[in-house]
């Protein structure tokens, strides 16, 4: 699914001289967890006087619901729970608009690292992105595997021909919310998924894919922290190299081969590695 996301807020720049920190927010954000008896219920603010000064919005809002389909397995509390975290904010949030000219500066003309095998191919997006109920776009977490092929034929060997021995397995049928790449000015959701449980509430690893041009497929992989365990209020993204090596050790590869220098946080080398694809 494509989205032109064209939105209706603010007097944002349409041109070219738009750079990544004319995009920077800084603030604090808000997450209410609510556990429902048949579901999972985050709800989450973040404010920032940026987004009032850009836009004339106080706050941007994200709404994510997961379903319950097996309550007495999943360790969660069976009568509903709230709670409510407050924590800083630092992230790069804009519209469509603004994204195009610091996704194309960023993804055009990377230099060769002594690390990284090869640079990152010129044009592909680095990272993905969520959407607010505003009709802003946040970037989120960055591509950290490229292979060749089709992404539901992907994550099915994943699924499939993997042998790794580890408890749970790789699943394609996967709950989880809706994350986008900027691909020729629109957004686009992801086409497949997989990971290491269908719900996650007890932590996961994860991949998210895209098909994209000349037979590429572009994977976020990423490590989900328990919905009631550790700090916070849980399933939120904890690492990406964790991830990154994970699929690696499951499926054959070349680590750190693409070099790609970009701003995502955690614990992401600027460097993606490459599946092979002989699936």
């Amino acid at each position: 699914m494509s989205l032109a996301g064209v939105g209706t807020i603010g007097s944002a720049r349409a041109d070219d001289t738009v750079d990544r920190e004319d995009i920077r927010v800084t603030g604090q954000q808000i997450i209410r967890r609510t556990i429902e008896p048949d579901e999972v219920i985050y709800e989450i603010t973040k404010q920032s006087p940026e987004l009032n000064r850009r836009y004339g919005i106080g706050a941007i809002h994200q709404t994510e619901v997961k379903e319950r389909t097996h309550p007495e397995e999943d360790e969660l509390p069976e009568r509903q729970s709230t709670k409510v975290e407050r924590k800083p904010w630092d992230s790069y949030v804009g519209k469509t608009e603004e994204w195009i000219p610091v996704q194309d500066a960023e993804t055009t003309g990377s230099d060769v690292s002594t690390q990284a095998t090869v640079s990152y191919p010129d044009g592909v997006p680095k990272y993905y992105f969520r959407n607010t109920d505003e009709g802003l776009w946040e970037q989120s977490g960055p591509i950290n595997l490229i292979s060749f092929g089709d992404a539901d034929d992907l994550d099915s060997h994943i699924r499939d021909e993997c042998k790794s021995g580890r408890n749970p397995a790789w699943t394609t049928t996967v709950a989880d919310a809706a994350r986008y790449l900027l691909v020729d000015g629109d957004f686009t959701q992801h086409e497949a998924s997989v990971a290491s449980g269908p719900l996650g509430f007890a932590g996961r690893w994860h991949g998210r894919l895209w098909n994209y041009d000349n037979g590429r497929v572009l994977v976020a992989a990423h490590e989900d922290s328990a919905v009631v365990h550790g700090d916070g209020l849980g399933h939120v993204a904890q690492s990406y190299l964790d991830a990154e090596h994970r699929f690696m050790e499951d499926v054959p590869g070349v680590a750190d081969h693409y070099e790609a220098t970009v701003d995502v946080g955690l614990d992401h080398n600027n460097r993606v590695s490459h599946i092979f694809d002989d699936y």
